[in-house]
């Protein structure tokens, strides 16, 4: 039985004395603790305080070694507990802005040395530079300008997370127009596509992305459609129809990782003209290059009577030369149960590949109703991981096993035409019975047999 929690209530109870005595106990076997407890004795003293904290920034920065996987936790969890104690306890804002940037500013040599494929050490930055932003206010324009052109890039690594609406136009404008003769002066090969983003999250912030389109001009930028996409976004996010629909004629072909972008953005632009034919065309091209069956029902709502039924079975007819996945999809999003049905019935013997969450949408969807049709599926899922020969895949053709038999108890035997359960398990024996831990795992589960 886990036990109770301990709440703040109830430690609040406890007389300051004996609280003190614990809180002096634990500081001597934990030195996160500890710093936290010395710097938050210190908070009365702006100037002690920003040397041990100023301290404990430079021995972030300081070290040399390598930081392992493991490690890397810890040092998230210092960086936010430095973060935290200047949140809570630095009450001149400007001295928390210093005390921030110094922070920010260790990032290029911990990333040069450490293991953050969790991405915990990148979040504990993140949280430095939220709140540096949140603190922005406080600067004089020069020195937040001073300051942004030390933050904007991080060399090698991209473009720091430190601006956003609360950031002054005019010190916009400074650092668009500085970080420009960077990026006109840069090497492509060597970080240019930095400055090209910073330029791109200026101008956004700004909400001219015409400059942005001018730099890329002067720098001789080729418009390939995925960039072209991305200046028609930015135009649709300052709400300027005209020219996201300009941008978006312009596209050739759609970039495979902008589909949905590319629609939406021709979705809205048909919205802001009131062009309804244009827009349920337009949902039409969608859902035929993405099959989202989310797609398919905002098309289908916008038809009704006839043409809603013809399309429909347009849809259904078509979606039978789709991948099985697929298709499967487009009966369960139209509710076509038969359909759906002699289609798995049709494709038994040509399916490469089941996807387990294919089979439990089917059995959903069918029900009892078509029984036999989804303990087929299952039993293909079970030949298919037979094939593969891993002992690993075994609990799994078990676990099939038993949701065929939950499926054929709850159905009438007699009507299902295939062979029972147990008779499927007893040729998969008679077939594999030198798979021992497979024999063993149908033992275990199955005694009667």
């Amino acid at each position: 039985m886990k036990e109770k929690q301990i709440t703040l209530q109830e430690i609040e109870l406890i007389d300051q004395k004996t609280l003190a005595k614990i809180l002096y106990e634990a500081i001597q076997f934990d030195d996160r603790l500890y710093k936290k407890v010395q710097s938050t004795l210190m908070k009365n003293d702006t100037p002690a305080l920003q040397k041990q904290l100023t301290k404990r920034i430079s021995s972030i920065s300081r070290g040399r070694k390598f930081i392992e996987y493991r490690r890397s936790f810890e040092l998230a969890k210092d960086i936010e507990m430095i973060v935290d104690d200047i949140k809570e306890l630095v009450e001149d804002k400007i001295v928390a802005l210093q005390l921030l940037k110094k922070l920010i500013l260790t990032d290029e040599n911990i990333f040069a040395r450490c293991d953050d494929s969790s991405g915990s050490v990148q979040c504990s930055y993140s949280y430095a530079q939220e709140l540096y932003k949140e603190y922005v206010p406080c600067l004089d324009e020069k020195k937040l300008l001073k300051d942004l052109k030390e933050l904007l890039i991080l060399d090698g690594y991209g473009m720091r997370n430190i601006l956003d609406d609360s950031t002054p136009k005019d010190v916009l404008q400074s650092l668009y127009d500085i970080t420009l003769q960077t990026y006109l002066a840069h090497n492509e090969e060597h970080g240019g596509a930095t400055y090209e983003q910073a330029l791109q999250t200026i101008s956004r912030l700004l909400k001219q992305p015409e400059i942005y389109v001018e730099a890329l001009q002067k720098k001789g930028v080729r418009l390939y459609d995925y960039k072209i996409l991305d200046i028609a976004l930015e135009y649709k996010t300052i709400e300027d129809g005209a020219k996201t629909s300009e941008y978006l004629a312009m596209i050739q072909e759609i970039p495979v990782n902008g589909v949905s972008e590319y629609f939406e953005a021709l979705l809205w632009c048909d919205e802001q003209k009131g062009d309804q034919l244009a827009f349920t065309s337009h949902l039409r091209q969608y859902y035929e290059k993405t099959y989202q069956p989310s797609i398919l029902k905002r098309y289908l709502d916008r038809l009704d009577g006839e043409l809603y039924t013809q399309e429909k079975q347009r849809i259904l007819t078509e979606a039978q030369n789709l991948p099985f996945d697929v298709a499967i999809e487009q009966f369960i999003t139209l509710d076509a149960k038969e359909m759906c049905a002699e289609f798995i019935q049709k494709s038994l013997s040509n399916i490469n590949y089941l996807n387990y969450h294919t089979i439990k949408a089917v059995e959903q969807f069918l029900g009892s109703e078509y029984a036999s049709v989804v303990i087929q599926l299952y039993r293909v899922q079970i030949e298919d991981l037979l094939k593969v020969a891993n002992t690993k895949y075994y609990p799994t053709i078990v676990k099939a096993l038993q949701k065929i038999e939950k499926i054929e108890n709850a159905s009438y035997t007699e009507a299902l035409q295939i062979e029972s359960n147990q008779e499927y398990i007893q040729k998969l024996i008679e077939k594999h019975h030198k798979k021992k831990t497979l024999m063993r795992l149908l033992r275990e589960e199955f005694p009667e047999i």
